[in-house]
């Protein structure tokens, strides 16, 4: 509706009061709406805390669609802020568990893939 200010609040309510088992979706959702709002550094704090919640809750060294879905969030908040080569560390792993899990042809697996190479081409 316009009123960042209010989401801005309503989502750091979802933070506080999300089921630990949600908080990585409140969080990959939160990095989303600051990358949108022109904040890539809370953007990149968020994706790493989804990030974090993804690989807390999963088997080390299983691929994992969430935490390729973190990867991706990051990725996009580092490209943001001029981190090339951060942001193509993070696309990179991003493909590494989206292709296998959700399958190479998803929007998701394609975007990472996308912005791997876009984070090459870019100097830091």
């Amino acid at each position: 509706r316009g009123d960042d200010e209010a989401a801005r609040a309503a989502y750091d309510r979802a933070v506080a009061l999300a089921d630990p088992a949600a908080r990585f979706i409140v969080y990959l959702q939160r990095s989303e709406f600051r990358l949108a709002t022109r904040s890539p550094a809370e953007a990149a704090a968020d994706a790493a805390q989804a990030l974090a919640q993804a690989q807390k809750n999963g088997e080390p060294g299983t691929l994992s669609s969430r935490i390729g879905l973190a990867n991706l969030a990051l990725a996009r908040a580092l490209r943001e802020l001029g981190k090339s080569a951060d942001a193509r560390a993070a696309a990179a792993a991003a493909v590494e568990h989206l292709e296998p899990t959700v399958g190479a042809d998803h929007a998701a697996a394609r975007a990472a893939r996308e912005l791997a190479g876009e984070a090459g081409r870019s100097p830091e």
